[in-house]
C-alpha cells in the first residue's frame, strides 16, 4: 500500500504518544475501529450535528406553538392585516371623492369676479363719456331708472367701500405679485387723475 498513490484529501494518521497509558490505547482503538484507519467520518459528524440542530429547532417550534397557537400562521395574519388596510384605503378614497374640491378653482373664481367688476366699471365709464359727448342733445328727455338698476348701484357702492377696506388690509398681508401690480396700477391711475 505504501507504493500506491492516493488522491484527494489525505489526513495524517495520528501518531502514538509515548507518554500515553495502555488503558487509553484500548479506548482509542475502539474509536479508531469506528473511524477506519484514523480518518474522521465527516458525514456522520455532520448528520449528528444536524440531528441535534433539528431536535433543538423542533423543541423551540413546539414551545412557540404551546405559547401561541397562531405563531406560525403568517399568511392568514398578513392577509387579514392587508384586508384591513385595503378597507381603510377604500374608505379614505371614497371620502376624498365625495369631498373633492379643486385646488385652484376658488382663487380663479375670485379673479374672474374681480375682472367682471372691473369690466363693468370700464363700460360705465365709457357710457358716461358718451353722454358727456352728446351734451345737451337729450337734455329735454326723461331719465328712467329701474329698481333693479338702483339696487345694482347701491351694491356697487357698498362693494367699493368694502373693497377699499380690504385693500388696505391686504397690502400688509399679501406677498404675491398680483396684489403688488394691482396696487401699483391703481396708485398710478389715482395720481394721474
Amino acid at each position: 500500500m505504501s507504493g500506491e498513490k492516493k488522491y484527494g484529501l489525505q489526513l495524517p494518521k495520528p501518531k502514538k504518544n509515548v507518554f500515553q497509558d495502555d488503558d487509553e490505547e484500548e479506548f482509542k482503538e475502539d474509536d479508531d475501529n469506528n473511524n477506519k484507519d484514523g480518518y474522521i467520518d465527516y458525514i456522520k459528524q455532520k448528520q449528528q450535528q444536524q440531528q441535534k440542530l433539528n431536535t433543538k429547532v423542533e423543541r423551540q417550534h413546539n414551545e412557540a406553538i404551546l405559547e401561541d397557537p397562531t405563531a406560525f400562521e403568517y399568511d392568514s395574519v398578513f392577509d387579514s392585516i392587508k384586508k384591513e388596510k385595503d378597507k381603510k384605503l377604500q374608505i379614505k378614497q371614497q371620502q376624498q371623492l365625495n369631498n373633492r374640491e379643486s385646488k385652484y378653482i376658488s382663487s380663479l373664481m375670485e379673479q374672474s369676479n374681480l375682472k367682471k367688476k372691473q369690466f363693468e366699471k370700464v363700460k360705465e365709464n365709457q357710457i358716461l363719456k358718451e353722454r358727456e359727448l352728446e351734451g345737451d342733445k337729450f337734455k329735454d328727455k326723461e331719465i328712467y331708472i329701474t329698481q333693479a338698476y338702483k339696487k345694482k348701484l347701491e351694491n356697487d357702492r357698498l362693494e367699493k367701500e368694502k373693497q377699499e377696506k380690504e385693500e388696505i388690509n391686504e397690502q400688509t398681508k399679501k406677498k404675491d405679485f398680483f396684489s403688488f401690480h394691482r396696487n401699483l396700477y391703481f396708485s398710478i391711475h389715482e395720481n394721474g387723475t
